[in-house]
């Protein structure tokens, strides 16, 4: 009886540390690709080559993300609630630092939109650009880099910092509030705010509408903490399978809303007007 006992303790104890073990695995420090649109390559740190990105891909610290023109762009979750998320604009190239517990994204160009919800006291979320550090520990913001960085807060407030001729952060931070902006040129401190257009505005509203429409049509079908979790473990199947299934993650299909743009005749304007464009139709739908 004691040895069946014994055996029983030994049994159980190996698959609890299995189960342990495979905690552990899928708390591993990583960034999940949501979803994405046109061209859009990885550079994984340990590699020397680009390659295509697929919904469900991890990426990893140092790993680098660019987009293409005009409707490319690439949308990441850096937590498994989907508390922190980036929109990673077309013609946008950027750098994942710092995972946990402190965010840090490098913008060498382009733009970028992050949502995040409140962390805790020894967590943040930044963004730095050649010019700027931009973070926050809960609120929704915009940070833009050509020759110089603007950084338009949407909700709550955000800090920005200038950066000296070393690199480093420059004393002193400038609170920007909600529906106000500065901007940060090269080996500046920040500029005094200014009141975000209607045009910014519209244009982050659209995107927070479109992803709370997208979060809500997923989790209706699975759980996205159980997706991400499937895609940490199925890594080697996404990458082989995904090209097959472009809606692995329900990922919208935008050509027939491309098509009704260009057939309203509304598809000479700029490329942000363009996307809000495409949002309208996606909200519509």
């Amino acid at each position: 009886m004691r040895s069946k006992t014994f055996r029983f303790f030994i049994l159980s104890a190996a698959v609890l540390s299995f189960f342990i073990c495979d905690f552990v695995y899928a708390e591993e420090d990583y960034a999940l690709i949501l979803r994405l649109k046109g061209r859009v390559t990885i550079l994984q740190a340990d590699e020397a080559e680009w390659m295509n990105a697929k919904a469900g891909m991890k990426l990893f610290r140092d790993d680098r993300i660019k987009t293409g023109g005009w409707g490319s762009y690439a949308e990441l979750s850096f937590s498994r609630e989907t508390e922190q998320i980036i929109k990673v604009f077309s013609n946008t190239s950027i750098v994942l630092k710092d995972l946990r517990p402190i965010v840090n994204v490098n913008l060498d160009k382009g733009k970028v939109y992050s949502l995040i919800k409140s962390l805790g006291d020894k967590s943040s979320f930044e963004i730095r650009t050649p010019t700027a550090i931009c973070g926050a520990r809960g609120t929704g913001w915009g940070v833009d880099f050509d020759s110089h960085t603007t950084a338009a807060c949407h909700q709550n407030f955000i800090f920005v910092k200038g950066l000296d001729k070393n690199g480093q952060a420059m004393s002193g931070e400038l609170i920007v509030n909600q529906n106000f902006k500065t901007i940060v040129k090269k080996f500046q401190k920040p500029q005094k705010t200014l009141e975000v257009t209607d045009k910014e505005r519209r244009s982050w509203d659209l995107w927070r509408k479109g992803l709370r429409k997208f979060l809500t049509e997923t989790q209706k079908k699975q759980p996205l903490v159980q997706q991400m979790d499937r895609a940490a473990r199925e890594q080697g199947w996404i990458e082989s399978k995904i090209g097959e299934r472009e809606d692995f993650f329900e990922i919208r299909e935008m050509e027939d809303i491309e098509d009704r743009i260009k057939e309203e005749g509304r598809d000479e304007g700029n490329e942000e007007e363009r996307e809000e464009d495409i949002e309208e139709h996606y909200l519509k739908r």
